[in-house]
């Protein structure tokens, strides 16, 4: 692979255009290549005029102030391309017969229809949808990636060989689209919305892996819960409250039914394959079963009405385990159990005791909780000692303890005292990412 030389930016570039011109010229007879998607090109106003000797078949011009782009008809083999925001005129892209992408930068297009004259084209990122003709989408032949912004009372053209789909709402206007168009995108793999509601999903997407969208009602959850290729399910909708219609043998590796009317999951219990679930601001009021699931390692729970974690399986290994929000208030149940992160946010926990005998434990938040000691026993806890001055990647130590008895008590993070006759742990294995990272991972 060719390594391209490093170009230090120069401030002239976003002020005179000529300027600008000459030192993009200058990298493409020294790189082949513009490489000017870097926001240093705002004054930049007209393809280089060597255009046609860029070898690479992309081109990003997102930072410049360029309108005129007929001159990529000179560009052979161009297959990718980003528009600028001053860009209006898109008939040369019925004579690119190489481009397979276009990126529109969200601009606000009229015309879109020479899209329809460009055979190779299978991928169109960030298109104002709200601004264009949307059934001219649907003339793109091979178009097998669509992300767009809608508005309200528009619909989607039938789009046959259409792969992976992330519609959008236009002003954080929330209204439903009709899915029902979909039936014949029969190889869609994706489906990935946000703040939109779907509703008369087709009955068969058999290679339909991934999706993400709100519901309107209960029958159309059943209808996307039978799908038979998930991996990944994320319907956030307070519509839901049965999950009888999800196979016992499904493939479904993750599952987000958060702020759903959930209350019985022994049938979420069963998945095999289940790794990744999200039930957090449910109904759901006993999770021991989910660790008896022999792949599950993320569990979200806040929010749930959860007392108690009694019959924990002690066998259980999980990365995080997220019980904020509930009415639990003892951990002893996950003593001698393997558990990477802990959050307890605003919980009725009052005692650690016993804690430093969860096996692996990483990450411990009892923020807002009435913890106000760390017993004896446990102050060796590997999450305790650590130094807030020092800092190392390596080991992802955090404990989190704000409005606490035990922070109000004056008890700060730090290194407990060695016993006789014991060394300190190296520096790095008491590191400290307090601040620095988010506490949970977050999926769609």
């Amino acid at each position: 692979m060719r390594t391209l030389p490093y170009f230090p930016p120069d401030p002239i570039w976003n002020e005179d255009p000529e300027r600008a011109l000459a030192e993009v010229e200058h990298r493409i007879r020294l790189t082949g290549s513009t490489y000017i998607g870097t926001g240093h090109f705002r004054a930049l106003e007209q393809l280089p005029r060597n255009i046609a000797e860029v070898t690479d078949g992309q081109i990003n011009l997102s930072p410049t102030r360029i309108r005129d782009i007929s001159g990529l008809r000179a560009l052979k083999g161009l297959r990718s391309f980003t528009l600028s925001q001053h860009v209006t005129d898109l008939s040369v892209v019925a004579e690119l017969s190489e481009l397979e992408h276009i990126d529109f930068s969200r601009l606000e297009f009229a015309d879109i229809s020479p899209l329809a004259s460009c055979d190779s084209l299978n991928r169109i990122e960030n298109l104002r949808g709200e601004c264009v003709d949307l059934a001219i989408l649907g003339q793109v032949r091979n178009l097998g990636f669509l992300s767009l912004s809608m508005a309200k009372g528009q619909s989607l053209p039938a789009m046959p060989r259409l792969t992976s789909l992330l519609p959008t709402v236009w002003k954080a206007e929330e209204f439903t689209v009709d899915l029902g168009v979909l039936a014949s995108s029969s190889n869609l793999k994706v489906l990935w919305s946000w703040g939109m509601r779907g509703c008369n999903p087709p009955k068969q997407l058999d290679k339909l892996e991934s999706f993400a969208m709100s519901l309107t009602d209960q029958s159309d959850f059943d209808t996307v819960a039978r799908y038979g290729a998930l991996v990944k399910l994320s319907v956030r909708t307070t519509a839901i409250h049965d999950l009888s219609a999800i196979p016992l043998d499904a493939r479904l590796r993750r599952i987000n039914l958060s702020g759903s009317q959930i209350r019985d999951v022994r049938r979420l219990a069963a998945l095999k394959h289940l790794q990744e679930l999200d039930i957090s601001r449910t109904l759901v009021e006993d999770i021991v079963p989910f660790s008896f699931c022999p792949q599950l390692k993320w569990l979200d729970a806040a929010g749930t009405q959860v007392t108690s974690l009694a019959g924990w399986n002690p066998k259980a290994y999980f990365n995080t385990l997220d019980v904020s929000d509930t009415g639990i208030s003892s951990i002893k149940p996950l003593v001698g159990t393997t558990l990477g992160g802990l959050s307890a946010i605003n919980t009725p926990l009052s005692d650690l005791t016993g804690f430093s005998g969860i096996k692996g434990l990483r990450r411990l938040n009892i923020s807002g909780t009435k913890v106000a000691e760390i017993p004896p026993e446990d102050a060796d806890a590997a999450v305790l000692n650590i130094e807030e001055s020092q800092y190392d990647p390596r080991d992802k130590m955090w404990f989190q303890l704000d409005n606490t008895p035990l922070a109000a008590n004056g008890w700060k993070l730090g290194p407990q005292e060695p016993k006789a006759g014991q060394d300190r742990e190296p520096s790095h294995q008491r590191a400290s990412w307090k601040g620095l990272f988010s506490f949970f991972r977050k999926q769609g």
